[in-house]
C-alpha cells in the first residue's frame, strides 16, 4: 500500500491529534510533496507562538521531520513543473488554495509515476473533496 500524505495530516504523526490515529499506522513510506517540511515546520512554530508548546519542542519536531525525509519514511517529491501544470488544473477544478492543488498534483502525478496510490490522507475539508472528486480514497474518512 502507497499513501500520499499532505502537510496537515503529516503534523498528526508528530503532535497527535484526536481522530488521526489511523494516519499514525499508514505503511512508510508516505509520499509526500517537498512543500510539507516547510509547511510542517509552520505549524509546529504557529503552535509555539500560541503558546501550545515550546521553542525547544518546534525545533525538535522540525529536526525529526528531517530525519524521517532523510531516511526514507517519508518519500518527498520535488515540485516539477508537471506538478505545476496539474495544480493549475486542480485550481480550475476544483478551486484549491495554491498550496493544496499543488499538494493534490502532487498525488495525481504520484499516482501516474507509481502506477498506483492507494489514498490521499488530509484533515482539509477542500483538499479532501478535491481528492474525492479524482478518485482518491481518503483518510481519515471523510463525509
Amino acid at each position: 500500500m502507497i499513501w500520499f500524505a499532505d502537510s496537515s495530516s503529516l503534523v498528526t504523526l508528530y503532535v497527535p491529534e484526536p481522530g488521526f490515529d489511523m494516519v499514525r499506522a499508514l505503511p512508510e513510506p508516505l509520499v509526500v510533496s517537498a512543500l510539507a517540511q516547510v509547511e510542517i515546520a509552520s505549524a509546529f512554530w504557529r503552535k509555539q507562538r500560541l503558546g501550545e508548546s515550546s521553542a525547544r519542542d518546534a525545533l525538535l519536531l522540525s529536526d525529526q521531520v528531517r530525519a524521517d525525509l532523510a531516511d526514507g519514511r517519508l518519500l518527498a517529491l520535488e515540485v516539477t513543473s508537471s506538478i505545476l501544470t496539474e495544480a493549475e488544473r486542480a485550481v480550475a477544478r476544483h478551486g484549491l488554495r495554491a498550496y493544496d492543488a499543488v499538494q493534490l498534483a502532487t498525488a495525481i502525478v504520484a499516482r501516474s509515476a507509481l502506477g498506483a496510490l492507494d489514498g490521499v490522507a488530509t484533515a482539509d475539508g477542500a483538499l479532501a473533496d478535491a481528492a474525492l472528486a479524482e478518485g482518491f480514497a481518503l483518510l481519515p474518512r471523510h463525509e
